[in-house]
């Protein structure tokens, strides 16, 4: 018997593939019989087929393919299935397998249009054996039978690349013994089998599977492409979720139902799924709470509401309205311990609304921990206008709440750890160049900083570079804006106004009408003491010098440059912080200048007399952390707070705030600074005292004119007063509530209040509950947020809103999508100007004190964006401008409206581009003509979201944060646009862009430095003898750190501070020991208990390429 035996080692004889061309070459007929038939087996002997035209191939295919992850497995159906349901199962098999990995090359390509014609011709037929059958057999006819009529080969090699060529397998070919019974085995088997290739009907449909539904026979043109990836995006943003029943919901409680609501559920529920959170960050009145309560209500989960206190009731009165009270609970933002301990006792809590999220940006905060804590393995939906403020962590920190950032399924790489630092690192150095550009002792700092971020070498900053910087920091903010896209929905009024599928529904929307500017006329006296306020008092520089609040310069003696150390710089901030809020006030209102101004020269008192006393002064280190999270008018509260305790006794006050007076190096200047400041409060108080500024205030007059003119042209259109300010509401409530029917908010918001508001101006409630006991409502912003205040019709600005943020947060009270009651809105801004000058003069002086303002204020105020240079004019038009206001605030349209109109004008140019784009495989190309850049495009799909990567042909770089704006002029383009054949240039770029990308896709361990601290902290815990009972948390919390992160800065700090309690004490009591497990346990007890990680799922979610666009000249 003639036996060879093949194992497709090196330097054991021929490969199984090297043996099969042999053969083929030399046979009239090979009958083969494999698991599946796979495109990349048939590539390897496709030219020994080629070259033999009087070859018949006969393939029986004995199993079934599937997918798991990015590997192709085998397998056979028990039940018992007729000829067409197996007939289907085959075509579904063959998409699964030539739509693989292993088919995504330039060999399948070149080669497959060959195969489809075999098949076609019958040079290759194929059938499917009725039962499973795991054999391997190749049956060779021998054209030549002079020595004998044929051989076999089987064993384990299946029909593969790998099967034939790259891995170790054992077969034997026989040419002398048993052919007969093999081609037995084989015919009996082929004859019972179900004829794929024979039947016309199913051999019709095999080649239009092959050319249609699998990538290397799909042709597909540019502008299917285009469209295709259109729709891709569309289709990701408006996923499939039934939502009938909450439909009728809302119409049953009296709500329009906009179809861009619906939209945002569907995508919100997708979202949750895929990435366990989102952000609903609509700007306002767009129904951010309709939405919430939608996909609420939908998922049917158990939950909490985390709201601003002020709208507690109104949620616990929504979850009434959508029968929703009894599974779901509400919690005040102001007492985050509660919703912490009823999660704790009430498990089955899965998903978690916070309103107004945005308060939680700083996550150094103990609330930021808290909330953390809550949310942890949860679902969370959080609601906020205004999720990217100043800094890059302002989003982050939201996005950890619901997010690993280990193992993050947002990103193409699952650990964002580094991206983020990345992101926050670059941000900080480009806007500290950015701000001290000017600063020429800064210049060596500032030229490093450069250096570390655009890697070439400079000598000083210039008007280039700083255009460069800004530039820099648009990329940067667009980068963030894409990475965070899959878990925010966002859209504003133009989005609604302008895509095809909400602008006929939403209807005409009130317009709000341009900010009117009303001038209030200070006397030539009062008109230089208000500008020596901003410029002399507290510009800067300016003689307010705030020693109160910077201890640290005195006691070291540095008073500049020292900003790379902590205490330096916290310190400065506070000082700056007060000193723009001293302006900020002044320009609020006199009272509420007045105010602040006595509360700041009672404390230099009260702390000159405490030196005086005990020789030390206490200053709360932590006051800027605790500052984070408050509005302006809170700020004064928490100082005066903070130095009371200190003054009223040094026990209460952490040691390390203690600062000893005989130790300052500056001691004779912290002493004079404080008086001299002292000295100069109570100058300013006298000249306000002698120039009546709070007697008889114009601006007061003013606002009190104003009112009238509004009131008499319209006497049932209600009026609302924003300030930033308590002080201002109650000085603006004691000067007119004598006059008018106003209702002044100045407090905490009782349940008796809120009623008030309701009854008086909330549109939302019905006709015979409304009253009209007030007319007027005064109020700081917290009635700026949630509210729906849209019985009135105007809005006065009583100080100006430096922030635009806070003027559409405002108009969003009275502008209130399905509530349209008036066609006209207005906003009235109150200027200071000089009384007798003519108008013209009036609004000159008016610009130029607000440009004082402006530039006191400094970052506070965000008028202009990055690359405007204020000036005077300007600040006063973009003040007076609405569509500016707008812009600015809310940004520009989102993609997804940009991609419904460029889809919706495709359908009206090709009418049945929809069709053509259907059964879509993945990994298609096309290449195609350009007149831009030379580059290919590839587009990647990861739970439902759209990421896309560009390689540019002419710098070899490729970028991989880039959005669908980025790249739409290069994929652009309409019926005309030809298609250019796949060359080797082509196939290198594309397999550099699959090698990114797979580089994107490992896993990698970094942490960020506060978790390294952390991290070792408890690995020092670990050897200690005294925590062996510990052991199992304190491993806990370091599985916590590796696989999952995002640990909140003060957990990490406490994990550290625990840490060095161990490392650095020889001796420890038992005391201190059982303190210390008690502490370890109250952390992990925080995040859910012992067991807590194993609730939360890891998901490793599948990336797929779609599709590949070159673009060459």
């Amino acid at each position: 018997m003639s036996l060879y035996i093949i194992t497709n080692r090196e330097n054991e004889g021929k490969t199984l593939n090297e043996r099969l061309n042999e053969l083929i070459r030399v046979s009239k007929q090979v009958d083969i019989l494999v698991g599946f038939f796979y495109l990349s087996g048939y590539n390897l002997i496709h030219k020994a087929i080629e070259e033999n035209p009087e070859l018949t191939m006969r393939i029986l295919v004995g199993l079934d393919v599937g997918k798991n992850e990015d590997l192709l497995y085998e397998f056979a159906y028990n039940d018992t299935k007729s000829r067409s349901e197996s007939v289907e199962k085959f075509f579904e098999s063959i998409k699964v397998a030539f739509n693989d990995e292993m088919t995504d090359n330039a060999d399948s390509y070149k080669l497959f249009q060959k195969l489809i014609e075999y098949i076609s011709d019958g040079k290759i037929q194929v059938r499917k054996t009725r039962e499973p059958n795991h054999s391997k057999l190749y049956i060779f006819h021998l054209a030549d039978k002079t020595i004998r009529p044929g051989l076999f080969i089987t064993g384990s090699s299946n029909l593969t690349k790998a099967g034939l060529n790259e891995q170790q397998e054992f077969n034997v070919e026989i040419s002398d013994f048993g052919f007969q019974e093999a081609y037995k085995f084989f015919s009996d088997l082929w004859n019972s089998s179900i004829p794929i290739t024979e039947k016309q009907e199913w051999k019709e449909k095999f080649i239009r599977i092959l050319s249609q539904e699998t990538h290397p026979g799909k042709s597909v043109s540019p502008v299917e492409a285009y469209a295709y990836i259109l729709k891709t995006y569309i289709d990701s943003a408006i996923p499939k979720h039934p939502v009938d029943e909450f439909r009728k919901l809302l119409s049953k409680n009296n709500y329009t139902v906009f179809t861009y609501q619906i939209d945002a559920i569907k995508d919100a529920i997708s979202k949750l799924e895929n990435h366990s959170g989102v952000i609903l960050a609509d700007v306002v009145g767009l129904g951010k709470t309709v939405i919430a309560l939608g996909i609420a209500k939908i998922l049917r989960e158990k939950g909490i509401v985390i709201a601003p206190p002020g709208l507690v009731n109104m949620w616990e009165e929504y979850l009434k309205q959508f029968r929703m009270r009894d599974d779901w609970e509400v919690f005040s933002i102001g007492k985050l311990d509660e919703p912490l301990e009823y999660v704790r006792e009430n498990p089955e809590v899965s998903l978690v609304i916070v309103d107004e999220a945005h308060r939680f940006r700083n996550p150094k905060t103990k609330s930021y921990e808290k909330l953390y804590n809550v949310c942890f393995g949860r679902k969370v939906i959080l609601l906020t206008a205004t999720p990217f403020n100043n800094r890059p962590s302002d989003i982050f920190s939201l996005i950890k709440l619901f997010q690993s950032s280990k193992n993050s399924t947002i990103d193409l790489s699952p650990n964002i750890e580094s991206k983020i630092a990345r992101f926050q690192s670059e941000y900080s150095k480009l806007l500290k160049i950015k701000k001290y550009a000017k600063l020429q002792k800064k210049q060596d700092e500032l030229v490093r900083l450069y250096q570390e971020v655009f890697k070439k070498t400079i000598s000083s900053i210039g008007k280039e570079e700083i255009n460069e910087v800004e530039e820099r920091i648009k990329k940067l903010s667009k980068e963030i804006r894409r990475f965070i896209e899959p878990v925010i929905i966002r859209r504003n009024r133009i989005d609604l106004k302008e895509n095809p599928r909400y602008k006929e529904e939403v209807g005409q929307m009130s317009i709000v009408k341009d900010p009117i500017g009303k001038f209030y006329e200070l006397t030539k006296e009062q008109s230089e003491f208000y500008d020596r306020v901003i410029n002399d008092y507290f510009g800067e520089p300016g003689k307010f010098i705030g020693a109160i609040y910077t201890p640290y310069f005195y006691r070291e003696g540095v008073f500049d440059n020292d900003e790379s150390n902590f205490e330096y710089l916290s310190q400065k901030n506070l000082k700056d912080l007060i000193r723009r809020l001293l302006v900020k006030r002044f320009e609020s209102s006199f009272g509420a200048f007045r105010n602040s101004v006595k509360t700041i020269m009672t404390n230099c008192e009260r702390i000159l007399e405490f030196i005086e006393r005990y020789g030390y002064y206490t200053f709360d280190r932590k006051i800027l952390e605790e500052m984070d999270e408050l509005e302006d008018d809170e700020v004064f509260e928490l100082i005066e707070q903070k130095l009371a305790e200190g003054l009223n006794g040094a026990s209460k006050v952490d040691r390390n705030s203690i600062y000893d007076i005989s130790e300052f190096k500056k001691k004779e200047e912290f002493i004079e600074h404080i008086k001299h400041d002292q000295e100069l409060l109570q100058s300013i108080l006298i000249e306000m005292e002698d120039l009546k500024l709070t007697e008889v205030d114009p601006k007061i007059e003013t606002l009190k004119s104003t009112l009238y003119e509004l009131i008499n042209e319209n006497p049932s259109r209600k009026i609302i007063v924003f300030t930033e300010y308590r002080d201002t509401v109650r000085y603006i409530r004691d000067h007119l509530s004598q006059e008018f029917k106003l209702l002044a908010v100045d407090n905490d918001l009782t349940n008796e209040l809120l009623e008030k508001i309701r009854s008086n101006f909330d549109a939302t409630v019905k006709k015979d509950k409304r009253r009209d006991d007030y007319n007027v409502l005064v109020a700081t912003d917290k009635l700026s947020e949630g509210f729906n205040l849209a019985r009135a019709g105007v809005v006065i600005n009583y100080d100006i809103p430096w922030n635009p943020v806070r003027v559409i947060q405002r108009v969003g009270r009275i502008n209130r999508i399905g509530q349209k009651i008036y066609d006209e809105l207005y906003i009235v801004n109150f200027f200071p100007t000089e009384k007798g000058e003519e108008q013209i003069k009036q609004r000159e002086i008016a610009e130029t004190k607000l440009f004082l303002i402006h530039n006191a204020l400094g970052e506070d105020a965000k008028i202009f964006s990055e690359d405007e240079e204020p000036s005077a004019s300007k600040l006063y038009s973009k003040l007076t401008n609405y569509d500016e206001i707008e812009r600015t605030a809310e940004g520009d349209k989102s993609p997804l409206t940009i991609a419904m109109k460029e889809f919706d004008n495709l359908k009206r140019l090709i009418p049945d581009i929809e069709e053509r784009i259907s059964n879509m495989p993945p990994r298609v190309k096309v290449s195609k003509k350009s007149e831009g850049n030379e580059n290919q495009i590839l587009f990647v799909k990861k739970n439902n979201s759209l990421f896309i990567i560009r390689y540019n042909y002419a710098t070899q770089e490729i970028e991989d944060t880039l959005d669908l704006i980025d790249v739409l002029s290069d994929i652009r383009c309409d019926a005309n646009c030809r298609s250019n054949k796949l060359n080797n240039r082509f196939w290198e770029a594309y397999n550099k862009l699959k090698e990114h990308l797979k580089s994107l896709e490992k896993h990698t361990k970094e942490i960020s430095k506060n978790e390294r601290k952390a991290y070792n902290a408890l690995k020092t815990l670990l050897n200690h003898p005294e925590l062996e009972s510990h052991h199992e948390v304190i491993k806990l919390l370091i599985k916590h750190i590796e696989t999952f992160g995002g640990l909140p800065e003060a957990t990490l700090k406490e994990i550290e501070r625990i840490g060095k309690v161990f490392e650095n004490s020889s001796e420890i009591s038992s005391r201190e020991i059982n303190k210390l497990k008690e502490r370890i346990d109250e952390i992990v007890n925080q995040l859910g208990g012992k067991d807590y990680l194993e609730n939360v799922q890891l998901s490793k979610p599948k990336i797929e390429i779609m599709i590949s666009i070159e673009n060459t000249r």
